[in-house]
């Protein structure tokens, strides 16, 4: 049987929480699904010990040895401690050696293989993000300290095993600009191995974890970093700006990064498996490399970073003064710069210009425009290089790098210097500040008449290393005059530009790149890869095992995506008419009138197939189990509507009874509604539904025990007859219907613009994003009880729902202010694009209006406010008082 329950009020909140920030108009609904359902699931799991997590004395043992010992007497001039053995210098993993990376795939490989801990020690390490790590590792501001102290043990383990080696960043901002990303250099044997379903090939082939097989399934959804995305994070301020609860989506590093774990999927994808896939270090790795820029930016700026600890969290353990669960560390420890200093460094991302246009990687390569240049990789299927070949161009950049180990431009982390010299020395496109940049050489460009401009565009390709050649000829003639030096600077970089627009028109480059007008309709990458497998891993709490799987059928009405075009058009009267294509609702106005769609967020690589063919995307998510299952169904984008099933697969109710979440989207990232049927219509109507569902095994069993029985089940094929769907078996339908701002569960409040709140500097010196916080008060948020009774005195408050009322205007309001609601305990309102939404204390905490946030104890009777006589609310009756005001 398969009945409708509610959503869980953590998981709920997570929406709401979400809906008071952004829409799906503005943010890409799969993205905010994928980040409340992981980090419910993922504390679910650790409270309930899902992965039956049990840390043994020799564990403990074992991660105490590895924790870091902080250094608070290094200062930079001390050189002789950056020279020590104990230094680490991080590099992008491009820009290693072949020794420092094999070096590195060696340690893991060795921690994989020494039993010591069991199951072994690159597993016991992974388990701690799901041990340890509930609640306090992700969600909240400890989620960038958290990481980047979990990041130091994971390198002293690797270590023990291969001295000096360090852990690389993953900079996957200079593949998302591919037409392509999947075909990045770093999905093949000589780096992370294949991308494409169970890993066969590369340094962790045939890896068994301890949640199976290990898988990935790259591209699917999700995104990678991209040269937006960073320069939107580094245009903030403070970490409250970038981090939960206050930092909008677009702004916020924990979602950015939530993306790149979505693009890479299989245990990468869930929170609770991610570590157990060594890709997750990398990852990780370079988000604390763009914390570390931000933190210096905030240098520059004179923000001292080590106090920038927010002080509104939305859970105790995020708080600055909890434990960081590492040693007797607190959270605001973790944002110290004794933690990195004299320690490790990072090596700045690899950047190209016109002058120079060498990335320093053979598998990386410099690409441009006719504004900026950038460093992209190399495409795995055209590498061709043997390992001589490889070995060989790698030597010649160590040589260099030897060279420049301890003469490198450490001004560019240097407080010192200027934003726009980190910026351009670490590609970040910074909006005018990349531009700038760049601006000289644009200039020059501009003095190019267009005659000349096309004879240049016609020459045959150049490779960046002759442009590179050409330009130290020029450089040692010291003696040429400078009208010549700009003369050749300015050809090289026109036929530098030429190259690469060539390469592109005559899809001679492995990788055109996409983002650009002059480029983006050259693309030949196929846009839906509808031919493209999906490899589940059957896991339920650690056990990967088909057989504790059931089957549902599901079915998927869908409308055709806005601004599709089949470019298939009427002929009237002997003549083409290509206003609209033949099934564009647009040319039916009577149809167009009911199939209306409004523009909403998708992935930037989101592109439609010129063939008609869609895929939309089924999945469940255990609510009182840890697993989940991914399937589409092919979709017909041309016309209004279409029909299609598929199954989707739940923990077996025979197992005890399945708490499951079933949510569809589109490749580009589009929630669709989820609809139930109502067991009682004899016409088999459906409703709007959360797509929370209880699955039992008593009847009707609404399941099948394996796909083979589901199509028997779903499909009536009596002999002689044409297969008939049977209706009575599927209780959820997904309409894609792209009309909807907020598809998700939750309610999307009316939207107010948002009021700015304005920095305020406290008396410590920093500032805190408190936009009603006097200048000398840093946790006073909620008025005293005096300032409350003049509030509800002059009959101003609020029904924020669930039986919270609070005395303030429901909006507009400032962003993150919380206020307790009146008579309860562990209740409160949080403001969020100027409106007001419930909130609720989670495992037992209260809200202390004193702090503004949850903190452990138990509930006591609140004190009402003197000469309370009820609420008065905004020309409605007045709000009868409770009269038990110890509870919720």
């Amino acid at each position: 049987m398969i009945e409708e329950i509610s959503v869980p009020p953590n998981l709920l909140e997570c929406f709401q929480h979400y809906a008071s920030k952004t829409s799906a108009a503005k943010t890409v609904g799969q993205s905010i699904h994928w980040m409340c359902t992981h980090l419910f699931t993922w504390r679910e799991s650790g409270v309930k010990g899902w992965l039956m997590f049990n840390m043994t004395h020799e564990a403990r043992v074992w991660y105490h040895s590895l924790l870091p010992v902080i250094n608070k007497g290094f200062t930079v001039k001390k050189r002789s401690a950056r020279m020590s053995r104990g230094y680490r210098i991080r590099k992008e993993i491009r820009m290693m050696t072949n020794r420092e990376r094999d070096d590195f795939f060696r340690a893991i490989q060795l921690l994989k293989a020494d039993s010591s801990i069991q199951p072994n020690k690159y597993s016991a390490l992974a388990a701690l993000h799901e041990g340890l790590a509930v609640d306090s590792a992700h969600g909240g501001p400890n989620f960038l300290g958290w990481h980047r102290y979990f990041l130091l043990m994971f390198e002293n383990a690797l270590r023990e095993k291969v001295p000096d080696v360090s852990i690389p960043y993953w900079d996957s901002s200079l593949d998302e600009p591919m037409a392509n990303p999947r075909q990045s250099c770093l999905w093949s044997e000589h780096f992370f191995g294949n991308g494409d379903g169970i890993v066969t090939v590369g340094p962790f082939a045939d890896w068994n974890t301890a949640v199976g097989p290990l898988i990935r399934n790259m591209g699917h959804f999700g995104e990678l970093f991209s040269k937006t995305n960073i320069a939107n994070i580094m245009s903030r301020t403070y970490v409250s700006e970038i981090t939960e609860p206050l930092g909008l989506p677009e702004y916020n590093i924990e979602v950015q990064h939530g993306e790149v774990h979505n693009w890479v999927d299989g245990q990468l994808g869930e929170l609770s498996t991610a570590a157990h896939d060594p890709v997750f270090y990398l990852h990780h790795a370079f988000v604390d490399y763009l914390w570390e820029q931000f933190r210096r930016q905030q240098r520059m700026r004179g923000i001292n970073p080590d106090l920038d600890y927010p002080s509104i969290v939305n859970h105790t353990l995020h708080a600055a003064n909890a434990p960081l669960g590492f040693g007797n560390l607190q959270n605001i420890d973790s944002y110290s710069d004794y933690l990195i200093s004299g320690m490790y460094e990072y090596m700045p991302s690899p950047s190209c210009s016109f002058e120079n246009p060498s990335c320093g990687s053979p598998f990386l390569q410099c690409v441009a425009n006719f504004t900026s240049s950038y460093c992209v990789s190399v495409d795995r299927s055209a590498l061709g290089m043997s390992a001589s070949n490889i070995q060989q161009q790698q030597t010649m950049n160590n040589r260099g790098d030897v060279r420049r180990r301890w003469k490198r431009q450490t001004p560019v982390f240097s407080s010192k210097t200027s934003w726009q010299s980190m910026n351009n020395a670490n590609n970040f496109n910074a909006g005018a500040m990349f531009q700038r940049s760049f601006q000289k050489s644009v200039n020059m460009m501009g003095q190019t008449s267009p005659v000349t401009m096309q004879r240049m565009m016609q020459r045959q390709p150049q490779s960046p290393s002759a442009i590179l050649a050409a330009s130290g000829r020029q450089m040692m003639n010291p003696m040429r005059n400078q009208r010549n030096q700009v003369g050749a600077v300015q050809q090289n970089i026109q036929n530098f530009v030429a190259s690469n627009r060539r390469m592109i028109e005559q899809s001679m480059a492995p990788n055109p790149l996409r983002g650009f007008s002059n480029m983006q309709h050259e693309m030949t990458c196929p846009a839906i890869p509808v031919n493209r497998r999906y490899q589940n891993s059957f896991n339920i709490n650690g056990l990967s095992d088909v057989n504790q799987w059931v089957y549902l059928p599901v079915k998927i009405i869908y409308k055709r995506p806005p601004n599709y075009n089949y470019n298939s058009y009427p002929i009237i009267n002997g003549a083409l008419s290509n206003t609209n294509d033949i099934y564009s609702s647009l040319g039916y106005s009577n149809l167009h009138q009911r199939l209306k769609t409004i523009q909403l967020a998708t992935y930037s690589s989101c592109k439609s197939s010129t063939s008609g063919a869609g895929m939309v995307y089924v999945q469940s998510n255990g609510l009182n189990y840890l697993g989940t299952y991914k399937e589409f169904a092919i979709v017909d984008n041309r016309m209004a509507l279409s029909l299609s099933t598929t199954f989707i697969a739940v923990k077996s109710p025979e197992l005890g009874v399945t708490d499951v979440l079933l949510s569809a989207f589109d490749s580009c990232g589009r929630i669709c509604t989820p609809y139930c049927r109502n067991p009682a219509s004899p016409t088999g109507e459906s409703h709007p539904c959360s797509g929370a569902l209880r699955v039992s095994s008593n009847y009707p069993k609404l399941y099948s025990k394996n796909y083979g029985d589901a199509v028997l089940t779903t499909w009536n094929m009596a002999t002689g007859n044409c297969p008939k769907l049977v209706e009575d078996q599927v209780f959820v339908s997904f309409y894609c219907d792209y009309v909807q701002e907020w598809p998700l569960p939750g309610q999307m409040p009316i939207q107010t613009p948002p009021m700015q709140p304005q920095p305020q500097p406290n008396n410590q010196g920093f500032m805190h994003f408190l936009p009603t916080i006097p200048p000398n008060t840093v946790r006073g948020m909620i008025p005293s009880h005096e300032t409350t009774a003049v509030i509800i005195a002059s009959n101003v408050a609020c029904d924020v729902g669930y039986g919270c009322i609070i005395g303030a205007h429901c909006r507009p309001c400032q962003h993150g202010i919380a206020i307790k609601c009146h008579g309860t305990c562990s209740l409160y309102a949080q403001c969020g694009m100027g409106t007001f939404s419930f909130k609720r204390c989670v495992d037992g905490g209260k809200f202390d209006a004193a702090t503004s946030t949850c903190v452990t104890g138990t509930c006591a009777e609140d004190e009402m406010p003197p000469n309370y006589t009820g609420y008065k609310m905004n020309g409605a009756q007045t709000v009868t008082k409770r009269t038990e005001v110890g509870g919720d």
